[in-house]
This record gives structure tokens, C-alpha cells and sequence, in this order.
């Protein structure tokens, strides 16, 4: 379950939770940064044009910026830049007030109600102490108390989906008049994050409460990964025990990477050079994005 905890967080506070907290970005006038290694960016040659592909963390600090001049370099290189989904219509109040009208219990229901006693216990002692109370959790589906609670120890530690890198270069190439395009449509993500079966947002909920005080560790190693371009560290953090929830794996990541691979390799014909943004989750591992367009016998260079 920890494995699930761990996916679940990403997806939500990618693509439910940072929509409640966009603002526009810091842009941190500093030197250069040195350039890792290797960093989470990869091309692909196309057919007259160079496809590059690169793994979004979804909350930075002021202190991540500049981002490598690799990633910088890219971004400048590209005249179209492919996000996971369109982060304007995010934004949309209808779009806002659809995801939180998901997140609610019915009228007649509280959390209270919702979990088994003995879940409402443990609740109850772990936040006797907490500066804030659960009646404020009483309308929320337990998903949605789970992901605050994560939210809150991830703004505790000076991360910011406003300053994400995702959010970067969507803001970036508005103002640069870049096209910007997506892969999925904000309703699709809403649906694949709120299908949870009631077991299953229990447990998510009573394991994130549990593993709360790891959190913080969890997201300095991924951050810290991502930074040095660790794919080995990556992949541990993402891909750790999901064989015991494939069903899980295959919903959120491999049917998706498999889904754009069509998508990636339509944008090698163009004349543009593109810039893809996505989770770096989609990035690592089996049935990665780049395992399956390596798979396919394409070249995909890590810069």
C-alpha cells in the first residue's frame, strides 16, 4: 500500500490538488545553474525535427530555479510545447467546481459515517494534537482528506505547484507566443483520479496518515533524483512494490505511456522541433514512455 500511496500522490497533487494553488510563477534571477550529468530530458530525432521529452516535477522551490540549462536549452530549441493536459482549462471555474463537487460526500454522509469505526478512531488520536480539526475533513471523500494532508507537508516544505515545471514552461511559452497543446483532456485525468473503489480511498487515506512523517523524505529523494537526472533513484521511487497493485500500474501509467507513444511519434513528421512535458513517473522504468519508444527501435538520447 505504501507503493499506492505513493502513485496516488503524485497523480492527485499533480492534476487535482495544484489547480486550488496556481499562481503566477517566481522567476529566480540567479547565474546559470551547472548543468548534472544527466538530467530527466531525452531526444528523439524525427524525420527533419528533434522531439524532446522531459520529467516534470509538479512542486519546486524558489531554490530549484534555474532549472539545468540542458532542460532551458530544449525549451528554447522548440517551437511547440506538448503538456499532459491543457492547464488553462484547469483553471476554469466549471472545470474547479466539477473536480470539488467529486471530491464532497453526499449531503446526508460525513467522513465519520463514511470509514469504519475503528479508521475514524485511529483518526481521531492521530490529529488530537494537529492545528487543525477533522470536522473540517467532514464533507470530503477520504481521497480528498488523504491528498490535503499530503498537500499540506509538501507546502510545509516550501514546495509550490506554482512552481512546478510543468507550470514553467506552459507559462513561458505563452509569453513567447510557442504553441502549447496536450495529450489529455483535464475531464479524462478527473475521471481516472476520482475511480477509486470505497476499500480503496480508505486504505489510501489511513496508509498517507500513517506514512505522513515519511513524506517529506519521499519527495527530497525525488526531487533531489530529478535534479542529478538518477534514473535508478526514480524508478525505485515510482515503480517500489506496484506488483502488488497491476491493475493500479496499468490504469495510471502504462496505458497512458502507451496511449502517447502515437502521439510522439506523429510529432517526429512535423517540422517543428517539440518540447513534451510530463510527469517524470511516465519517464522511468518498464513500459516507460522511453522504454516503449526504445522498445520500438527508435533512439532516445538522455541529455
Amino acid at each position: 500500500m505504501k507503493s499506492l500511496r505513493r502513485l496516488l500522490t503524485f497523480w492527485f497533487v499533480v492534476a487535482v490538488l495544484a489547480t486550488l494553488a496556481l499562481a503566477s510563477p517566481v522567476r529566480a534571477e540567479e547565474p546559470e545553474a551547472p548543468e548534472p550529468a544527466r538530467t530527466v530530458l531525452w531526444a528523439l530525432s524525427g524525420t527533419s525535427n528533434t522531439v524532446y521529452i522531459l520529467g516534470s516535477i509538479h512542486l519546486l522551490g524558489p531554490e530549484h530555479y534555474p532549472l539545468p540549462p540542458a532542460m532551458e536549452a530544449a525549451y528554447r530549441d522548440s517551437q511547440v510545447v506538448v503538456f499532459e493536459t491543457d492547464m488553462e482549462a484547469m483553471e476554469a471555474p466549471a472545470f474547479q467546481q466539477e473536480m470539488l463537487r467529486r471530491a464532497m460526500l453526499p449531503a446526508d454522509t460525513t467522513l465519520k459515517e463514511e470509514v469504519a469505526p475503528e479508521t475514524w478512531a485511529f483518526l481521531e488520536k492521530r490529529f488530537a494534537d494537529a492545528p487543525f480539526t477533522l470536522a473540517a475533513f467532514q464533507r470530503f471523500r477520504p481521497w480528498m482528506c488523504a491528498l490535503t494532508i499530503t498537500m499540506r507537508e509538501l507546502l510545509q516544505m516550501g514546495l509550490r505547484p506554482d512552481l512546478g515545471v510543468d507550470r514553467h514552461f506552459w507559462d513561458r511559452a505563452g509569453e513567447d507566443e510557442k504553441t502549447r497543446t496536450f495529450l489529455e483532456r483535464p475531464e479524462f485525468q478527473l475521471d481516472l483520479l476520482t475511480a477509486m473503489e470505497p476499500e480503496q480511498e480508505e486504505q489510501f487515506l489511513l496508509e498517507t496518515v500513517r506514512q505522513a512523517d515519511e513524506t517529506r523524505q519521499e519527495m527530497r529523494r525525488l526531487v533531489r533524483a530529478w535534479q542529478t537526472g538518477d534514473i535508478r533513484t526514480l524508478e525505485d521511487l515510482v515503480g517500489k512494490g506496484f506488483a502488488d497493485y497491476p491493475d493500479l500500474e496499468k490504469r495510471f501509467l502504462t496505458d497512458r505511456n502507451r496511449a502517447w507513444i502515437p502521439r510522439i511519434l506523429e510529432m517526429r513528421q512535423v517540422e517543428e522541433n517539440v518540447l513534451v512535458v510530463v510527469g517524470a513517473a511516465h519517464l522511468v522504468g518498464k513500459d516507460s514512455v522511453i522504454d516503449l519508444l526504445r522498445r520500438g527501435g527508435l533512439r532516445v538520447e538522455q541529455k
